[in-house]
């Protein structure tokens, strides 16, 4: 049974760039957005670097805090 999200790839780079726009538009720090989705403010630098993931459930979080789910995702 293959599924309809094979083959599919994450671009980590502009989805952290879509995450630190989203941020700064709301004039968040990066630490008061890790603060509020309980992670570290080097784990939001690293994710709008592209230098690492999101787990589903942390990039729910942040999504939900910034607010505008399509200009993030």
């Amino acid at each position: 049974c293959s599924s309809d999200l094979e083959g599919i790839q994450m671009d980590y780079h502009a989805l952290g760039k879509r995450i630190r726009e989203e941020r700064l538009r709301l004039n968040l720090t990066q630490e008061k957005l890790a603060e509020e989705v309980g992670v570290s403010t080097a784990y939001i630098g690293q994710i709008e670097r592209g230098e690492r993931s999101l787990t589903l459930d942390k990039l729910v979080k942040v999504v939900n805090r910034l607010g505008d789910r399509k200009s993030v995702v």
